[in-house]
């Protein structure tokens, strides 16, 4: 079997998000692929989700959810939200992009293994990224 290559949807995990005041841009500083950890149960700090959504139509708020789920089960481990609003508009133009950084803290994996980022809008899934959680070898000892 040969995998295609393509594009991942527009989730991308990081350790911090900073918005830069005045011109509204983000930094994600630290961004990553998976967790690593020494052992299981285990535990996150805070950590971000940053999605970026468009094709929002007659609206001018929406809300948007992303959830770790774990991938066989879809059983829901953590979950966050935020509220967009945007203010002095009849309805928000079909093809502004929004990047909403979304903050997750205190997750609790109970295994390692594969997790699934799920972000819905509203309650419509708009996009859903692996997560892979794996246990951190320790080096052998000379």
């Amino acid at each position: 079997m040969q995998i295609e290559p393509h594009l991942v949807p527009g989730i991308i995990l990081s350790d911090v998000v900073i918005r830069e005041a005045g011109s509204n841009k983000l930094s994600l500083i630290g961004c990553f692929q998976r967790f690593h950890f020494h052992g299981f149960p285990a535990r996150t700090g805070q950590w971000f989700a940053t999605v970026g959504l468009t094709g929002i139509r007659d609206a001018t708020s929406f809300n948007v959810t992303a959830r770790i789920e774990v991938t066989e089960s879809a059983h829901v481990v953590s979950s966050t939200s935020a509220f967009v609003e945007v203010k002095g508009v009849e309805s928000i133009q079909p093809d502004i992009i929004f990047d909403v950084p979304l903050p997750f803290n205190g997750v609790e994996f109970g295994n390692k293994g594969r997790y699934t980022v799920v972000v819905l809008v509203d309650t419509e899934e708009v996009g859903r990224r692996p997560l892979e959680v794996v246990l951190l070898e320790s080096a052998p000892k000379i």
